[in-house]
């Protein structure tokens, strides 16, 4: 009996679906809107966490290349040579910068002005 018994089981495949508890008392699926509401909370927190990470960094980044360029202008004006202070009424001759052919004997200078303002 026991033999007869073990070998229909065997034999017989059942045809239970995987199907959710609920799904199988009440027929229906779950509807639950607490796990949507619950997803966009925790969405919304990970895009303000994001956007303040990204400030932060923004920020550091900003402070940093304003160092470096404080730095760089530093370390310029050490070998800068300093400017010609002018008053009014003084003669400035303005030197010629570009040399081209035919212009070796030319004159160095271009023109001389008179200083009016400041």
């Amino acid at each position: 009996m026991v033999q007869a018994c073990s070998f229909t089981t065997r034999s017989l495949k059942l045809n239970i679906p995987t199907k959710h508890p609920f799904e199988l008392l009440f027929g229906t699926q779950i509807n639950n809107k607490t796990d949507l509401r619950i997803q966009q909370l925790i969405d919304e927190q990970l895009q303000l966490e994001f956007n303040e990470n990204r400030e932060l960094l923004r920020k550091a980044a900003k402070s940093q290349i304003i160092k470096v360029q404080n730095e760089n202008k530093k370390s310029y004006n050490l070998r800068r040579k300093s400017p010609c202070l002018y008053s009014v009424k003084d003669l400035v001759a303005i030197k010629r910068t570009q040399h081209g052919p035919g212009q070796k004997l030319c004159n160095k200078f271009i023109s001389v002005h008179i200083k009016l303002l400041r």
